[in-house]
């Protein structure tokens, strides 16, 4: 399911660094949406902000919630390689200019950094958002399992010291794969029987939140959710809801063979209909701005979400536009 659709205005095409860093969080966001569109138990956050414990903002590029843990995924606009050596430091090299090599941050420490911070912000939420065991101990976010990756472009390439990082420096094509793969993992280790492989030291005991957990760390997470200003100066006038569209157009994909060949089509309800399998598939009806139940709207060659509920945003978002 996504929760947080990506919804970043494109920077000018003449911000050439700004505008290769959104195009990476856009295609990530594009393969996420593909993979996890109709999933009921994966949540998936875009460009999530939240309060850090020093008074300022963690800004994750993807978070993916899913019932035995958190996986956080730093992108990174890469059309040339991105080298690491033995010592740990990073540089990347554009294509266009592969002589110069820039200096960056180690961009998995940086992911760290951001699960550190969500894994506090979580622990610190009242009331709690995990229940008790057998009614009685408070569970805690400590050994919450939060992993951390790092996505580069589809057109990139890791290079140098890579071993230590191979499966968390993945190309952004290749992270569901990865993500699955852990999902798997964790489902192994929860149960009984992830009990007693605990027992013989085959895996450790991962979580398992209950439907009622994933949905209020979710609602937390919008809720926490903070959209950088745009303006200091406050309007002198409220602007009325109704006139207000916003666009954040929506990677769409068949719910049966993942095409993305796919149109919207109205069959007793607004749905998606696959031009390669021939299947529908339902269009999530949750406002991305807000998280409450919106209606799904038509207007000459846009398709948008209506959140006319007396406790919505009282917004319309434009997530198709057909021509």
């Amino acid at each position: 399911m996504i929760r947080k659709p990506f919804d970043q205005h494109e920077p000018r095409s003449t911000d050439i660094l700004n505008h290769a860093g959104w195009t990476a969080e856009k295609d990530l966001a594009h393969f996420l949406a593909r993979e996890y569109h109709t999933a009921v138990d994966i949540y998936v956050f875009n460009g999530l902000r939240v309060p850090d414990r020093a008074g300022g903002f963690t800004q994750i590029d993807h978070l993916i919630l899913y019932r035995h843990g958190i996986a956080i995924i730093e992108s990174k606009s890469v059309s040339g390689k991105l080298t690491v050596d033995r010592l740990g430091q990073w540089q990347r090299t554009w294509r266009s200019n592969p002589g110069k090599p820039e200096n960056i941050a180690d961009p998995l420490a940086q992911a760290d950094r951001q699960a550190r911070s969500l894994r506090v912000l979580l622990d610190t939420a009242e009331p709690p958002l995990m229940s008790k065991t057998l009614g009685l101990l408070q569970t805690r976010f400590g050994a919450f399992p939060i992993l951390t990756f790092v996505a580069i472009s589809t057109n990139g390439r890791f290079a140098g010291h890579t071993k230590p990082y191979e499966t968390s420096v993945l190309k952004a094509d290749q992270i569901t794969k990865r993500i699955n793969e852990q999902i798997a993992t964790h489902l192994r280790g929860s149960g009984f029987k992830g009990m007693l492989r605990a027992g013989i030291g085959d895996e450790a005991t991962d979580f398992t939140l209950s439907d009622a957990e994933l949905s209020r760390i979710a609602d937390y997470l919008m809720k926490q959710h903070t959209p950088p200003a745009t303006s200091t100066r406050a309007p002198s006038q409220p602007t009325p809801a109704a006139s207000i569209r916003i666009d954040r157009l929506e990677a769409l994909s068949c719910a049966k063979c993942r095409s993305i060949n796919v149109q919207v089509e109205y069959r007793r309800d607004y749905c998606l209909k696959c031009a390669d399998c021939g299947k529908y598939s339902p269009l999530a009806y949750t406002c991305p701005l807000c998280g409450k139940h919106a209606k799904i709207r038509k207007r000459g060659a846009e398709f948008y979400r209506d959140c006319d509920r007396p406790d919505g945003c009282r917004q319309h978002t434009v997530f198709v536009r057909t021509s």
